[in-house]
């Protein structure tokens, strides 16, 4: 038979292997661990890279929209711009017309004026020449009788 070991020793020795498969265990969990951390790590790497393609992506798209929209919006300044450069020509155009009109019709009062006044001139002669021919008409008249 064996000798028998001390009690003492048994339990450390049972302690001692017990210890050591929960140490293999802890190092075990700590490997574990370490490795789902190191894939979740690269799956957040992942991720973030995929979302910093797509963030960039979008960016070109904002981009590109911005810049239509600024071409459009451009072109209706452009657009605006000879509007308003049309918009001038007619007023300047319309004032031209009116001022035009206001010495025609200015000239037409000037000539109305004239007229007038030559009309009294000849009503006024035709008026001497009545009075002159109805007094000759009374003397010759007068003379007869």
């Amino acid at each position: 038979m064996p000798p028998r070991q001390n009690p003492v020793d048994s339990l450390a020795e049972a302690t001692n292997i017990r210890l050591g498969r929960l140490e293999e265990a802890i190092q075990q969990q700590n490997k574990d661990l370490s490795n789902a951390i190191r894939e979740q790590g690269q799956s957040l790497s992942s991720v973030v890279q995929e979302l910093g393609v797509r963030i960039d992506q979008q960016g070109q798209r904002m981009e590109a929209s911005i810049d239509r929209l600024s071409g459009k919006m451009d072109a209706f300044l452009e657009g605006l711009n000879r509007m308003e450069r049309g918009i001038d020509r007619m007023v300047r155009s319309w004032e031209s017309q009116q001022r035009f009109l206001q010495e025609v019709t200015q000239r037409q009062a000037q000539s109305t004026d004239r007229l007038q006044s030559l009309v009294d001139q000849q009503l006024q002669t035709i008026n001497q020449q009545s009075q002159m021919l109805n007094r000759a008409l009374e003397a010759l008249v007068f003379t007869k009788n």
